[in-house]
């Protein structure tokens, strides 16, 4: 199904060593408001915002956005004063930051009498009500956090002076060229009242020597509850815009410390875990996380939301065991889950689990999947509806013959999420619909598809502006890198792996897996191309065990280099693994996709043309023919025909091979790569030359120029693409036909350039490509 939580992860590995959360105890009741050095800023810009004698005015939109700032520094988790400046810079006027930055210097050069000052000036705020309604969100903030500081002892004011002076020192640097772009303002002026108020500025050297640590840290529920939610949806929609796992873990630790009755932070944990593909940690939060929701503090769930949370917990560690390939263990979990919900005759936990089961059951995954798709369009669960519509048209290659039930159900999903603003699937719709049209062998339509995936507005419904960025915006990335590598931009698909490499950072996340497979995908081809043999043996080494067709690569990287034997021996394994299963079924127990099959059969007969055995090379053409008839693979079928006409080319069969060229070369035309472009341009000069022996001379003269002509036309898309053995295959044609034609010139110009060509690349492979396409 296309859900994030199912891939596989990836072999390249970075463990980052973080602290896991211990496990839930007895837990006391949540802190009140606390006074931090963070609030202490706070305080300051709500005094200098509200200054009731404020000269310059402030536009509305600088207004609108001042507040909504406010309510970011009220509802969010504490944080330095370097990032509370850099935050604040691009959102408020430059006289207002003045004032609030010599508010900040003044309480820190008065130590603790710049703190009373401070709290004096609140409480006179707070008993104004011309400037501050009492029950807003800043007047509830300010009378919360004057009560707290209200009941702080003087050691404890000490202590907090000691905790805002290491605060002020990350930011003292910004506040300080603050105050001065600001010195020719006059209207900083601080609202002090305590004109012969003096306490001592230096502390005690008891307390100087208090270190301030990462334990001080305090956060409220509210701001966790809001961190917490925020960071999940970042790491679901949008990864690159959420924190690091090591500081996320970090920020966990201290909202488990001062809030130990909240499961959510164990859940989040849990994604975060999955982030770093870290199975144990995973497991141990996911753990707690359930446990807390039935422990002492969570009496007041009735027995039906316990029982609810127990099949749910069985769910998401069917889903945990299936991410990491764990399929026994995740059927075991999600047949618990059905027997729980039966008994509870829950039908939504019934169709979730329903939905697992057809992901990682080994029987007929397409009845589970319409199955599922019928009962939950009853239920109305439109999300597993559609989901569950999407997964269906991934088996397109089990509706070869029925194209219109795929569009259909693709129509009736795109229906529903449109509707219903499913983003997420509205996304997977576009990624599915492209892979459709991939495999029927449009790849400018599905192309075409993954643009409108790429340039989709996901902001509408997102108050951070920020775009949904997914697995499926890294592989319409990816499939696009691809597609421009296969066309020969090389620079432009480099770009391209680079810009998903800043989107998705982590070196763990399964995004980062997905780039970094294509990037070594793209680093094999171009190896092969060029005969860097040993630098396709290491990008084929790091592609081991993240791709089903690694087993194809490698056998194609045998028959480059000319070990025919060992090649055959692996084609001939997947061949093999195809035969035990039933073809005409849609098993799930094969992991290999049809176009592996046909594929692998395409390169056994290259082997068997390479060893002079025409015989067996159409035998096994004949094979793959039928299959890609079968399963509506119309590329590969159009290749297999090229395949095809150059057998009967070699036999002698020179009419035939011409038509059968001329009828492939129109679709090569239209939907082709650029090497499988060329390929067809090349076989068609080959079989006009071939035919034009039974001509008259002036008509042999045409065709002969005519070949040249598109010998011409594929030299340069396989200098385009950097295939050099190909460039002198051309050459060497070219040479031939000029010199056939008495063209001196033209002969010993292609001559000269078959020369320098084969000095700058040497020819590493020994297989002659002029037996083969």
């Amino acid at each position: 199904m296309p859900n994030n939580e199912g891939n596989h992860p990836g072999a390249e590995q970075h463990p980052i060593p973080v602290d896991r959360i211990p496990a839930p105890g007895p837990a006391p009741t949540c802190i009140p408001e606390q006074v931090t050095p963070h609030r202490i800023s706070t305080l300051a810009f709500i005094l200098e915002y509200l200054q009731p004698k404020r000269p310059h005015s402030l536009d509305p939109s600088d207004k609108t956005r001042i507040c909504l700032f406010l309510l970011n520094l009220i509802q969010f988790p504490d944080e330095n004063l370097k990032s509370t400046c850099q935050r604040l810079i691009p959102s408020v006027p430059r006289p207002l930051l003045a004032c609030w930055a010599t508010r900040l210097i003044g309480i820190q050069e008065k130590g603790i009498a710049g703190l009373m000052d401070l709290f004096q000036a609140v409480e006179k705020l707070i008993l104004d009500a011309k400037v501050l309604n009492k029950i807003s969100l800043v007047g509830v903030l300010l009378r919360r956090v004057y009560l707290q500081f209200d009941k702080m002892s003087f050691s404890q004011v000490s202590t907090l002076h000691i905790l805002f002076s290491s605060y002020f020192s990350t930011g003292s640097e910004i506040l300080n060229n603050l105050v001065q772009e600001g010195n020719n303002d006059s209207d900083c002026e601080l609202d002090l009242s305590l004109d012969d108020y003096n306490l001592p500025t230096a502390l005690p050297s008891d307390y100087r020597s208090l270190e301030t640590k990462e334990e001080t840290k305090l956060m409220t529920r509210r701001q966790a509850d809001l961190f917490i939610a925020r960071q999940a949806n970042l790491i679901q929609h949008s990864e690159g815009h959420a924190l690091s796992p090591l500081e996320l873990q970090r920020e966990l630790n201290v909202i488990v410390k001062t809030n130990p009755g909240l499961s959510e932070a164990y859940f989040l944990s849990y994604l975060n875990s999955l982030r770093m593909q870290e199975f144990v940690g995973a497991v141990d939060s996911l753990f707690a996380a359930s446990n807390h929701i039935l422990s002492s503090t969570n009496s007041k769930l009735s027995l039906e939301d316990s029982r609810k949370s127990f099949r749910y917990a069985d769910l998401n560690l069917a889903s945990l065991h299936a991410r990491f390939g764990h399929n026994s263990e995740s059927l075991a979990a999600v047949k618990e889950a059905i027997a729980i919900g039966q008994e509870a005759k829950d039908h939504a936990a019934l169709q979730h689990a329903l939905s697992w089961l057809t992901r990682v059951s080994p029987g007929d995954s397409i009845a589970l999947l319409q199955r599922s798709i019928s009962k939950c369009e009853k239920l109305s669960l439109l999300y597993l509806a559609s989901l569950g519509m999407l997964s269906l048209c991934k088996h397109v290659d089990e509706f070869g013959d029925r194209p219109g039930y795929i569009l259909d159900v693709l129509t009736r999903s795109a229906v529903i999420n449109c509707k219903h603003n499913l983003m997420e699937l509205q996304t997977n719709s576009f990624l599915v619909r492209s892979n459709v049209w991939a495999s029927w062998g449009r790849p400018m339509m599905s192309q075409t598809v993954n643009q409108l995936l790429l340039q989709l507005n996901s902001t509408e419904n997102n108050k951070d502006g920020i775009n949904y960025q997914g697995e499926c915006t890294v592989l319409g990335l990816v499939n696009t890198a691809l597609s421009l590598e296969q066309e020969g931009y090389r620079t432009e698909a480099d770009t391209l792996i680079k810009t998903c490499a800043k989107l998705f950072p982590c070196p763990t996340s399964q995004y980062s897996k997905v780039w970094k497979t294509a990037r070594e995908r793209i680093e094999f081809a171009r190896a092969l191309l060029s005969g860097n043999w040993v630098q396709a043996g290491s990008a084929l080494d790091l592609l081991f065990s993240n791709i089903p067709e690694f087993d194809l690569y490698k056998a194609e990287l045998l028959f480059k280099q000319g070990n025919l034997e060992q090649s055959r021996d692996i084609l001939k394994t997947i061949v093999s693994s195809y035969s035990k299963v039933d073809m005409s079924r849609p098993a799930s127990t094969c992991t290999l996709s049809k176009e592996t099959l046909v594929r692998a059969l395409i390169i056994l007969s290259d082997i068997q043309t390479a060893c002079n055995d025409l015989g067996g090379s159409i035998e096994h053409l004949l094979a793959a023919e039928s299959l890609s008839a079968k399963y509506r693979l119309e590329y590969l079928h159009c290749l297999i025909c090229l395949q095809i006409a150059n057998n009967q080319l070699t036999l002698g069969c020179t009419a035939r091979a011409l038509q059968l060229v001329k009828h492939c070369l129109t679709y090569l035309l239209a939907h082709g790569t650029k090497r499988d472009r060329s390929r067809g341009l090349l076989m068609l000069a080959k079989c006009k030359v071939a035919a034009s022996s039974d001509l008259v001379p002036v008509q042999r003269r045409m065709e002969l120029l005519e070949g040249a002509e598109h010998v011409g036309r594929a030299k340069e898309g396989f200098i385009q693409i950097n295939d050099w053995d190909r460039v002198k295959d051309c050459l060497y044609l070219q040479a031939r036909i000029y010199h056939t034609l008495v063209l001196t010139e033209e002969r010993n110009l292609a001559a000269q350039q078959f020369k320098k060509f084969d000095e700058m690349h040497p020819t590493s492979s020994p297989i002659p490509h002029l037996l083969l396409i």
